[in-house]
């Protein structure tokens, strides 16, 4: 394989399901994957190029249990496609600072304005990994930090989402903690957001709820 390109090509946010493979940046393969909830999972796009590379000459004997896969839980899943304010809301399970930014390089050629909800997962975590956090979010344009999920930890009054909030803003990013609970915090941010949006929700705990509640809010 040596001098050969092997490029997956991303699926971006307007582009679900389709998933192509290039040699030489040439064409060679098309197929659509059942990845009904997913629009770009870069996750799948690795195993494409994995087994291109290893079982190239059977590549399309393979294809056919892509077609079978329905896609992981929580991992680029669209919530809403919001067809008043056309704001696409996607739910990430991205709670680590190596996930999230491979999550927000996923989305980086995308021209819609990233707005992204994060929920810090337990106090434990943002603590041990605070500067990893701080460095996780690059490239977006509105960063909204909810209050800790703490999963049973210990409320911090030092390592907590206000303090982040305020720390993260030192390196450029527009950073707003949001107080209170999912159905409060989404009252909060709904007003902020714009035509054409590109929203993405991360975290381990009940950040999950707060697309469907944003598109509640949107729609009416």
């Amino acid at each position: 394989m040596e001098g050969t390109k092997i490029v997956s090509e991303k699926v971006l946010i307007d582009r679900d399901e389709l998933l192509t493979m290039f040699r030489d940046g040439v064409n060679m393969y098309n197929n659509k994957s059942n990845l009904s909830q997913i629009s770009n999972n870069i996750y799948a796009c690795k195993e494409y190029k994995t087994l291109y590379t290893v079982q190239k000459d059977n590549f399309k004997d393979y294809s056919k249990y892509f077609e079978e896969f329905s896609g992981m839980g929580r991992r680029f899943q669209i919530v809403a496609d919001n067809k008043t304010k056309n704001i696409k809301i996607v739910d990430d399970y991205a709670h680590h600072p190596s996930e999230i930014k491979s999550t927000l390089n996923a989305v980086q050629k995308s021209s819609r304005r990233k707005v992204v909800i994060f929920q810090p997962h337990r106090y434990t975590r943002l603590k041990g990994l605070w500067n990893d956090f701080l460095s996780a979010f690059y490239n977006i344009d509105k960063l909204f930090v909810l209050d800790v999920f703490s999963a049973g930890d210990e409320k911090d009054e030092e390592f907590n989402s206000k303090n982040f909030a305020h720390d993260i803003k030192q390196n450029n990013v527009n950073a707003e903690y949001i107080e209170g609970d999912i159905k409060t915090a989404a009252k909060t941010i709904t007003p902020e957001l714009k035509k054409n949006d590109l929203v993405l929700t991360l975290g381990a705990g009940d950040v999950t709820k707060i697309g469907e509640v944003i598109n509640d809010l949107l729609s009416k």
